[in-house]
């Protein structure tokens, strides 16, 4: 722990400002403009991952199904409802009658249809989801407002991967596009066209997007009159402006927390996520390939240490790819990986790396070289890795750090081949055990390229089984094996901790990506 100290206080202070006493809160009203930030530029693009596309997204166009914000239970958002046949293979689902795109053209069953088939499912075009509706096979419409999405094995989890990160898009604007096109759609990007609660607006990079409320939205037109997502890529920068009023949320980290609980503006909402954070190996690199190298590194990271004076005790110490939130699948009677570092010494002799009079391990004259990747402007993240190279150079690891802007880190780890060794970062999963996505072998975000034949079948199995206590015993078998096989280092379970501005009315109190697509009782009080 005393280790862990020292190199926090090498990193750098956290943001400190004076505050006043707490006021209420302001009164109801209707319009105004909610502004929260992002780290980097969105490209407005659904086929593409990363954090600004992903909340600019979430209000600009819809998806098929959403979260509910009370439980996180799949509800309709483009579809009213939906039922399964008695085949378990052939799902109908009725959409919406008074929907039209921001261009005024009506949504039908062929944008449904176009964009599963022809984007989604499209082996040319770069869906990073792509994993979670892999078992889709076909679209039928049955009409204008009805759909039958047939898939190639029983998909008991098609529902909720409907609702994550699964836009609908525009078939009459980008139907005649080429696959060059679909993967940069250059002239669609100059004004993207969704079904969201809000509509584009401008895009201003470097600075900010607008998005206005579309007055026809389905549900109804929004409360609020505009979103702004300001780029603002430094926390303490995020901090500054949320004090001052510019912003009117942000996701705070938690040695923040005494510093926001002092602004009179600004209230704290503590709301369940369902993420992790984690260490990646790139299993196509060595030393990654060996078990007992990964199992090395995770028992030489204190996480409990990590846990409670970087993250300030906020959270749980991770012990594999499901959160407690899916506590119908979840366990911790698993493989612990207790900091250990005798034992994860012992593992790397038995891997065949030896010290050398440097203290620097080798194998067959190659130096244990590894270098960390982490992004920018976070201090949590930035903090861990700088103290997981300090623990695994105390195991004869020569490790270093190396910090990139966001959106450049996440385009190398997206590469294939992946060019980097390992890197932090962290996940905001559906909320389900389904992980096929990111650990199976065919899963289009597994960027570890990690591949386990057991783990494949296991996951496999537990996306066609329906009865859900039976789905539970598969998922924490899974689990049981990622710990002993240590395919990533789980670290935390944090929690998101939001700092929203006492003027914000109506905000929904659950992660804030699933939040953005509650927005249209949002207000700004007076």
């Amino acid at each position: 722990m005393a280790r862990l100290m020292a190199v926090l206080v090498v990193t750098g202070a956290l943001l400190v400002v004076a505050m006043g006493p707490a006021q209420p809160a302001a009164a109801q009203a209707t319009g105004g403009t909610f502004t929260l930030p992002m780290i980097d530029n969105a490209r407005m693009w659904p086929i593409l991952g990363g954090l600004p596309n992903i909340l600019v997204n979430k209000v600009l166009y819809s998806t098929l199904v959403k979260y509910d914000a009370k439980n996180l239970a799949p509800v309709g958002d483009l579809a009213e409802r939906w039922s399964l046949g008695d085949d378990r293979l052939t799902w109908t689902f009725n959409l919406r009658r008074n929907v039209t795109w921001h261009d005024g053209r009506p949504f039908t069953a062929r944008d449904v249809k176009f964009t599963i088939e022809r984007l989604w499912l499209n082996p040319q075009v770069p869906f990073f989801q792509r994993g979670n509706i892999s078992e889709i096979t076909r679209v039928d419409i049955v009409d204008d407002h009805t759909v039958r999405i047939v898939t190639r094995t029983p998909f008991a989890t098609l529902p909720v991967m409907l609702g994550y990160l699964a836009n609908i898009l525009p078939e009459h604007v980008l139907g005649n596009y080429t696959i060059d096109q679909l993967r940069n759609p250059v002239d669609f990007l100059r004004n993207p066209v969704g079904t969201g609660p809000f509509r584009y607006a401008e895009n201003v990079l470097g600075s900010h997007v607008r998005l206005v409320a579309y007055d026809r939205y389905f549900m109804g037109r929004p409360k609020l009159d505009a979103v702004v997502f300001r780029v603002v890529a430094d926390l303490e920068q995020q901090l500054a402006q949320l004090q001052t009023g510019q912003l009117d949320l942000m996701i705070i980290e938690p040695p923040q927390v005494p510093v926001v609980q002092r602004m009179a503006n600004v209230q704290i909402v503590d709301a369940p996520q369902v993420n992790y954070t984690f260490v990646g190996f790139n299993h196509k690199m060595e030393p990654f390939t060996d078990r007992k190298v990964r199992q090395a590194l995770t028992h030489a990271v204190d996480r409990k240490a990590i846990l409670d004076k970087i993250y300030m005790g906020k959270g749980r110490i991770a012990t594999g790819p499901i959160n407690p939130l899916v506590d119908w699948a979840y366990t911790d009677k698993v493989h612990q990986f207790p900091h250990n570092r005798e034992l994860a010494e012992r593992l790397l002799e038995e891997a065949g790396w030896s010290k050398g009079p440097d203290g620097i391990r080798r194998k067959g004259g190659q130096p244990l070289k590894i270098t960390l990747e982490v992004d920018r402007g976070n201090p949590v993240r930035e903090q861990t890795a700088v103290v997981v190279r300090q623990y695994w150079k105390e195991v004869g690891v020569d490790a270093e750090v190396r910090i990139s802007e966001f959106n450049a880190l996440l385009t190398r780890i997206r590469t294939r081949p992946n060019p980097l060794q390992a890197w932090t970062l962290w996940y905001i999963t559906p909320p389900e055990a389904d992980i096929i996505g990111y650990y199976h072998s065919s899963g289009t975000l597994n960027e570890f390229g990690y591949s386990n034949a057991e783990l494949d079948r296991l996951l496999d199995q537990g996306r066609v089984t329906f009865d859900l206590k039976e789905r539970a015993k598969i998922y924490q078998q899974a689990q049981k094996f990622m710990a002993w096989d240590a395919p990533v280092i789980f670290l935390v379970y944090p929690a998101e901790v939001q700092a929203v501005s006492k003027r914000v009315q109506g905000w929904a109190k659950i992660g804030y990506r699933d939040a953005l697509t509650h927005m249209t009782g949002v207000s700004i009080g007076r």
